[in-house]
C-alpha cells in the first residue's frame, strides 16, 4: 500500500501512504544481552588480601562441588594456632572466676545468717522487756510502796500508844521521841518507794524500751548493709565471670571465624555450569591468575546455568508504564538472525538503574528481564553475553485506522496529516491514539483508503515546512522534514496474517499490496509514547 504518487509540479516524487485499517500491536523494542537466569557470582570471601594458588580455566564445564579457586592459607594456619592458645588462656580465666564467685556467694550467705541471728536476739530482748522485765520491775516497786505503807501504818499505831502511855507516865520521853523518829523514817521510806516507782515508769523503762527498739532497728539495718555489701561483691564476681565468659566466647568465635576463613580459601562450585571469568557492570575484566592477589568481596568467576536463559534490557522511562510482568515478547539474537525466540517479561525494576547516570544524569532507564522460552536442545545455541533484540507486546488495538508515525505532524497540542488529492496536499487535523514504533492509531480525521504524505510539505507562502514554521514534530518525525524520504524510512504496515508478539510489528491489518510496499527499515523510527498520554 505504501507507494510513490505521481510527480507534482516541482518534478519531485512524493512518498505517500494509503491509510489502512486493522489490528495495531503496541510493542516496545529494546536491545540487550543474553544471560543466565541462574547466574551465580563467585567472589573472594577471605578477609584482607589473598594470593591465588589455583584457578580453573575459563570455559570449563564443572559439576557441583568441583574446586574452582584455591587461595594461599599459610598465614591463616599460623593465626589459628595463636588463637587456640588464646582460647585456652580464656578458659582458665573463666574457671578462676567461677571459683571466686562460689566463694563470694558462700561468704555472703554466712554473713546474712549472722545478721539474721542478731535481729532475732534483739527482737527477743525487746519482747522480754515488754512482756516480762517491765512488769516485774513495776510489781517490785509497788511491793516496796505497799511494805513502806504498812510499816508506816504500824508505826503510827505504835506512836499513838506511846503517846498515851507517856501521858500516863508509863514510857519515858526518850522512848516517845524514838517512836516519833521511827515514824518519820517510815514516811521517808514510803516517799522513796513511790519516787522509785515513778522514776521507773517515767524514765528507766522508756529509756530501756527505746534502746531495745534502736538495737532491733540497728540489727535490721546492719542486715540490709550486709546484704547490699555482699550482694555487691557477688555482683562483681558475676560480672567478672561474665567478662571472662564473653572473652572466651569472643576468642572461640574468632577461632571459628579463622577456621571458616580457612575453609573459604578453597572455593567450590555451588551448582553445575560453565566457568566464566568475572567482569564488572561496566564490562571491565580482571581475570584471576595464579600468583595474583585478590581482595575480599572481589569477583572472581561467574557460574551461569545454561539450561535457562534470559535477556536483560534497559527500558526508557517514557515507555516503562507500558511494560508489565507476564506480557509476551519475541527475541531475535544477533548471532542467530533466522530464529525467533518467544518469551515473557519476568521482572521490571521498581527504580531506575543508576549505572547509566554516570554518563548522563538525566537518562533514566529501568532494568527489565525477559525470560526465554526454549527447550533443552534450543537453549544450547545460546551463550551469555550474546546481543539480542527484544520486542515486548504491551497492548493491542483491534480493528483501528492507522498510518505510519512519520505521517503525523504535531503543531502545539494538535496533530495533522497531509492528504494527497488531485491538487495541493490538504492539511487535516486528526485525533491520534496509541502507537507502536512504526504505526500510530488514528481515532478520527482519516478514513481507510485515503492517501497521506509521510512528511510535512513546504508551505508555498513561506517556502518552509510545517515543523520549521513553528510546529512541533511528532516523535516519529525528524526535527526538519526531508524533501524526499528514502525507501528505508518508509515503515512496513502490520501484516494481515501475523499475530501480535509473533515478530516485529505483528498484527492483522488486511491485505497488503506487496508490489508497492518498500523494503523494511533496518532502523525503525523512534517509538512514540503510549496513547494513554495522548488522551
Amino acid at each position: 500500500m505504501l507507494r510513490p504518487d505521481a510527480e507534482k509540479e516541482n518534478d519531485r516524487q512524493d512518498a505517500v501512504f494509503t491509510v489502512i485499517k486493522g489490528d495495531l500491536p503496541i510493542t516496545v523494542s529494546e536491545s540487550g544481552s543474553v544471560e543466565s537466569q541462574k547466574n551465580v557470582e563467585i567472589v573472594c570471601e577471605v578477609e584482607g588480601m589473598s594470593t591465588i594458588v589455583f584457578v580453573v580455566p575459563e570455559g570449563c564445564d564443572v559439576k557441583k562441588g568441583d574446586k574452582l579457586v584455591e587461595l594461599d592459607s599459610s598465614d591463616l594456619r599460623d593465626r589459628i594456632l595463636q588463637q587456640e592458645i588464646t582460647v585456652h588462656s580464656s578458659k582458665a580465666a573463666k574457671i578462676n572466676a567461677e571459683e571466686s564467685l562460689a566463694i563470694t556467694d558462700n561468704t555472703r550467705q554466712s554473713q546474712l545468717k549472722q545478721a539474721d541471728l542478731t535481729i532475732d536476739f534483739a527482737a527477743l530482748d525487746l519482747r522480754k522487756f515488754l512482756e516480762a522485765d517491765r512488769k516485774r520491775d513495776i510489781a517490785k516497786a509497788q511491793m516496796d510502796i505497799d511494805l513502806a505503807e504498812r510499816q508506816l501504818a504500824l508505826q503510827e499505831d505504835r506512836l499513838q500508844w506511846s503517846e498515851k502511855l507517856a501521858a500516863a507516865g508509863y514510857v519515858t520521853v526518850a522512848e516517845l521521841k524514838s517512836d516519833q523518829l521511827l515514824k518519820k523514817r517510815y514516811e521517808l521510806s514510803l516517799e522513796d518507794a513511790r519516787q522509785a516507782k515513778n522514776v521507773l515508769e517515767e524514765y528507766t523503762h522508756p529509756r530501756m524500751l527505746k534502746k531495745l527498739e534502736v538495737d532491733l532497728e540497728e540489727a535490721k539495718n546492719n542486715r540490709e548493709r550486709t546484704d547490699a555489701r555482699t550482694a555487691s561483691s557477688v555482683s562483681q564476681a558475676k560480672a567478672d565471670l561474665d567478662a571472662k565468659q564473653m572473652s572466651l566466647g569472643l576468642t572461640e568465635a574468632k577461632l571459628e571465624k579463622l577456621k571458616a576463613q580457612l575453609e573459604k580459601t578453597i572455593i567450590t562450585a555451588p551448582q553445575d555450569g560453565m566457568v566464566v571469568y568475572f567482569q564488572d557492570r561496566w564490562g571491565n575484566r580482571e581475570p584471576p591468575e595464579v600468583g595474583k592477589q585478590v581482595r575480599e568481596r572481589q569477583g572472581l568467576l561467574t557460574l551461569p546455568n545454561l539450561t535457562c536463559m534470559q535477556v536483560r534490557v534497559e527500558v526508557h522511562e517514557s515507555m516503562i508504564g507500558m511494560i508489565q510482568t507476564g506480557i509476551p515478547a519475541t527475541i531475535i539474537v544477533d548471532s542467530l538472525p533466522d530464529k525467533v525466540w518467544s518469551g515473557e517479561v519476568k521482572m521490571v525494576a521498581a527504580v531506575p538503574d543508576s549505572q547509566g547516570r554516570w554518563l548522563n544524569s538525566d537518562l533514566k532507564v529501568y532494568s527489565t528481564v525477559v525470560a526465554i522460552n526454549a527447550g533443552p536442545d534450543e537453549v544450547k545455541l545460546l551463550r551469555p553475553g550474546m546481543s539480542a533484540r527484544v520486542e515486548m507486546l504491551a497492548d493491542k488495538v483491534v480493528d483501528t485506522v492507522m498510518v505510519p508515525v512519520q505521517a503525523v505532524t504535531r503543531r502545539g497540542d494538535d496533530s495533522y496529516c497531509y492528504i494527497v488529492g488531485l491538487g495541493s496536499p490538504e492539511k487535516r487535523k486528526v485525533v491520534v491514539g496509541k502507537s507502536s514504533d512504526k504505526f500510530i492509531q488514528i481515532i478520527s480525521g482519516l478514513a481507510e483508503g485515503e492517501k497521506v504524505l509521510l512528511y510535512a510539505p513546504a508551505l508555498p507562502e513561506a517556502g518552509v515546512s510545517e515543523t520549521e514554521a513553528g510546529g512541533k514534530a511528532h516523535p516519529g518525525d525528524d526535527k526538519s522534514a526531508p524533501e524526499k524520504p528514502s525507501e528505508q524510512q518508509q515503515p512496513t504496515p502490520p501484516s494481515a496474517s501475523s499475530q501480535p508478539g509473533a515478530g516485529a510489528g505483528g498484527g492483522g491489518a488486511g491485505p497488503v499490496d506487496k508490489a508497492n510496499r518498500p523494503p523494511r527499515s533496518d532502523k525503525p523510527p523512534k517509538p512514540q509514547k503510549s496513547g494513554r498520554n495522548r488522551g
